[in-house]
């Protein structure tokens, strides 16, 4: 700052020497200097100064620097073990398929029945046990000791 002030005070001089009343005779080879140009041509001195100063200066600063800082991993609790499965074997149970009486009617004179899209007559067996009667609505199936009756679904 002290050059800027240095040069302002140069230039403040220069005006003021110039202001004064000459005491000796006026030489029509000088010309006189223009009041209005003084100062902008000052300024203009000044602020290129200024940025001389600016961009050549030897304090440069140091860019900062991003400073990273590491947080602590956060804690983490062990597993817990876990109680070990048996696995227990599944037996299955014997699935009788349900039986669907999709018809009755008559062939050769004698009355079959189409359940689950197969064909039976009486005393034939079935996967849940023997048909023992065939009606127009319905069929009786002995089942082990148990008659059961099946109804025709419309």
């Amino acid at each position: 700052m002290s050059i800027i002030h240095d040069a302002l005070k140069k230039v403040q001089d220069k005006i003021s020497s110039h202001n004064q009343t000459p005491t000796g005779p006026i030489s029509p080879s000088s010309p006189a200097p223009n009041p209005k140009l003084l100062l902008p041509v000052a300024g203009l001195i000044l602020l290129s100064l200024g940025t001389l100063l600016f961009l050549y200066s030897p304090a440069k600063q140091a860019p900062y620097k991003t400073v990273v800082t590491e947080k602590p991993a956060p804690v983490v609790p062990a597993p817990t073990p876990t109680p070990a499965v048996v696995a227990t074997p599944i037996i299955p149970t014997p699935v009788t398929p349900a039986i669907v009486v999709q018809g009755i009617m008559i062939q050769d004179n004698r009355p079959v029945v189409l359940i689950n899209n197969e064909i039976y007559q009486q005393g034939d067996e079935i996967s849940t046990g023997k048909i023992i009667h065939i009606d127009e609505r319905f069929i009786t199936v002995l089942e082990g000791k148990e008659e059961k009756k099946y109804r025709l679904r419309p």
